[in-house]
């Protein structure tokens, strides 16, 4: 189970069967949200973390494997295409959302039983001394606490077992042995995944194809083909115009290298837009 405090709850339980997943990212995105998407079903559950609209972290958790960043979500989509699933939309502010990305990104460090600090006052002197943005997990005798913090602040704790978050943060009870504290300097930028990258590369891809099938005339009949469609920034490209983009290329090669060429070509590219990872961003 992917463990972490509920935020402020907009939606739950929205059913895939009746709602679509890219159709719920891209409300998201138009809305500049920022926290995550829950999604909860039998036999997986995933977290989709959103920096205002934007996708930059996914975690998924099936077969008792965890997985992360971009393999995460090709995973994910390709199991939702076959699967029942529910989704739940929390709104997180942006202190905990850092905190939340060093604690699924971040690094752990180990405190000995003598360092593990007694009471929020002296964590807190813990985070300072290095500025800390991300979460301390401490086994204290009531059950384990998660404390989370940026730039060295406390903001928040939480009880993962009655799923119960308080803040400021309460003392516990004396006699805990363990600490670990989880942090990440670029929590602020931090993301596993970057869809405008792959939407570039593609592009890329589909330029150098069309000169490898036309040496020396490719890059010409590429920008031709681009300027006539009009199709804007290419980082912002959904599947439809990178696909749309492909057959006008094959048609306007097809006039120099013949239709079978042209077919292959067309063929290649179709194949390179196939993989591209398109959920509504």
């Amino acid at each position: 189970m992917i463990r972490l405090p509920r935020g402020k709850a907009l939606q739950r339980n929205l059913d895939t069967t009746y709602v679509r997943f890219d159709g719920v990212l891209q409300s998201l995105h138009r809305e500049a949200h920022t926290g995550y998407v829950r999604m909860v079903a039998e036999e997986a559950e995933a977290v989709l973390f959103l920096r205002d609209g934007e996708l930059i972290a996914p975690v998924l958790e099936r077969n008792e494997k965890l997985t992360k960043g971009f393999d995460a979500l090709v995973e994910l989509l390709a199991w939702l295409e076959k699967h029942r699933a529910f989704l739940e939309i929390c709104r997180l502010d942006y202190d905990l959302l850092r905190a939340l990305l060093a604690f699924h990104h971040g690094t752990v460090r180990i405190l000995k039983t003598d360092k593990v600090p007694a009471d929020p006052a002296a964590l807190e002197a813990v985070f300072q001394e290095r500025k800390v943005t991300g979460a301390a997990i401490i086994d204290a005798p009531e059950g384990p606490l998660h404390v989370f913090a940026a730039d060295g602040a406390i903001v928040g704790a939480w009880w993962p077992d009655t799923d119960r978050w308080v803040a400021p943060v309460e003392p516990w009870e004396a006699g805990a042995e363990r600490c670990e504290i989880w942090e990440c300097p670029d929590a602020d930028t931090l993301r596993t995944v970057d869809l405008d990258v792959q939407r570039l590369e593609l592009y890329e891809t589909l330029r150098r194809s069309v000169e490898q099938f036309v040496p020396g005339f490719g890059d010409y009949l590429f920008d031709l083909e681009v300027r006539r469609q009009d199709l804007g920034e290419p980082g912002h490209l959904r599947k439809g115009g990178f696909y749309a983009l492909a057959d006008g290329l094959r048609a306007r090669c097809r006039l120099l290298i013949g239709a079978r060429r042209a077919g292959e070509l067309g063929t290649v590219m179709r194949s390179a837009v196939g993989r591209l990872i398109d959920v509504g961003l």
